[in-house]
């Protein structure tokens, strides 16, 4: 069986199994926040009605086969902003989430609508949090996939897609390995002041593959293959003043002026910083 028939086959399985047996659950309503008191689990497929917050000290483990489904986003009201949590629908986590999955069972983040797209839900916001591991799983169709402050993130052999944003990183140590970033409107992902760890990931479709804000010269971004950015493979922003080497990427050829071109550093800009780039000769395997 491909894996394109493996995970329609997972979601029609975990969708049916859930309904008959009593596994779809839904939390929370609409602009009011719902507060895990203690370690939870979820597992068949969970309906997300409302902001749901993850206190420190609390873990939320996801098991392999879970399909979390967000109702659309509805603008905050007062308890949420009383709260600093989201807009609308998604998960704010201070305490950790542990979403592994598995090749024949992802888990699944994604939009309850019956024609989704980019934006139903808002965000799984990570904030002042270290622990939290997702792999083998599919984020789709947030406003954010992830948007993370002073936080430690493993994302691994996930798919990240149809978001308006893939990542959206401060001042924390992520790393991001042999994933799928594609589709994404805007930035595939996007950081400033940060310590990532991108290496072996497929970085294709978005509109730009990588934006570096600022100050991210102590990242690694290496072995990745970079493909059909709409604007850029890598940009560097109107702050990033300092240079930074990408080593052994794939960037669709080793012709330095074509691999140029889809680069936006200090030879488009003088203000900004240079991107030394060594490339691959080939492009990697995304998994082992």
């Amino acid at each position: 069986m491909n894996r394109y028939l493996t995970v329609v086959w997972v979601i029609f399985l975990t969708f049916f199994l859930g309904c008959a047996g009593g596994l779809v659950k839904v939390i929370g309503k609409p602009k009011t926040t719902i507060v895990l008191s203690k370690d939870t689990t979820w597992e068949g497929v969970v309906v997300i009605e409302g902001p749901v917050f993850i206190p420190k000290g609390i873990t939320l483990s996801i098991k392999p086969g879970t399909i979390v489904r967000f109702n659309r986003r509805r603008a905050g009201g007062d308890e949420l902003k009383r709260h600093d949590i989201i807009d609308g629908t998604g998960l704010k986590v201070e305490g950790r989430i542990l979403a592994i999955g598995s090749a024949s069972l992802p888990i699944f983040f994604t939009s309850n609508q019956k024609e989704p797209q980019a934006g139903d839900w808002d965000k799984i916001l990570i904030n002042h949090s270290r622990g939290s591991v997702f792999d083998h799983c599919y984020v789709e169709f947030a406003d954010f996939a992830f948007h993370a402050h002073f936080a430690e993130v493993v994302v691994k052999n996930s798919v990240i897609r149809f978001n308006n944003e893939g990542f959206r990183i401060g001042e924390s140590h992520f790393t991001i390995t042999r994933n799928k970033i594609e589709f994404n409107r805007s930035r595939g992902i996007n950081f400033r002041s940060s310590r990532n760890d991108i290496f072996r990931n497929d970085i294709t479709d978005n509109e730009v593959g990588i934006f570096l804000y600022e100050n991210n010269q102590k990242s690694v971004i290496k072995e990745n293959n970079f493909a059909n950015n709409k604007d850029y493979d890598l940009r560097l922003g109107d702050f990033h003043t300092q240079d930074i080497e990408l080593k052994n990427n794939w960037w669709g050829t080793i012709n330095q002026r074509e691999i140029a071109v889809k680069i936006w550093d200090k030879a488009d800009d003088e203000a900004v910083g240079k991107a030394f780039i060594q490339p691959a000769t080939q492009p990697w395997e995304r998994r082992p």
